[in-house]
């Protein structure tokens, strides 16, 4: 991951889910396309560039994460934003395992689950406050042979 800033802000008119890929696939902001965060049609819009560009796509509803493992790997987390109606805001997580305690188990046997953390925001603005978690993307490039 190569951190990519974001150089437009708010009002749908963003450009952090731009950012956001392209930190993810160290790539140049200028050559990730236009799919703006707001409306119904960035995702159609980051499916059908990924598809060019033979690059995998994986989407994950937040009421799945109980059922899900995700490991060692970055992703794009969209979450709302505080305060602004239908604001969305992406940043890049970072996937990982974590060990907790079984509370039920007295010799203090341990399990593990997924956690997903903040490893770059792309609005070096910072002036707003995340709340739900909306989606999890996973860009899975094909390999170069």
């Amino acid at each position: 991951m190569i951190p990519v800033m974001q150089t437009r802000f708010g009002g749908g008119q963003g450009n952090c889910l731009l950012a956001a890929v392209a930190s993810i696939l160290h790539r140049s902001l200028e050559s990730i396309p236009d799919f703006a965060l707001s409306g119904c049609g960035w995702f159609e819009d980051l499916y059908e560039w990924c598809l060019n560009e033979h690059i995998g796509l994986l989407c994950c509803d937040p009421k799945d994460f109980a059922h899900s493992i995700f490991l060692n790997a970055h992703c794009i987390g969209i979450f709302k934003v505080r305060g602004v109606p239908d604001e969305n805001h992406a940043v890049v997580m970072r996937c990982a395992r974590i060990e907790v305690g079984l509370p039920e188990q007295k010799d203090a046997l341990t399990c593990w689950k997924w956690t997903a953390d903040i490893v770059h925001n792309p609005n070096p603005q910072k002036d707003y406050e995340l709340a739900d978690l909306v989606h999890l993307i996973f860009l899975i490039p094909e390999e170069q042979s």
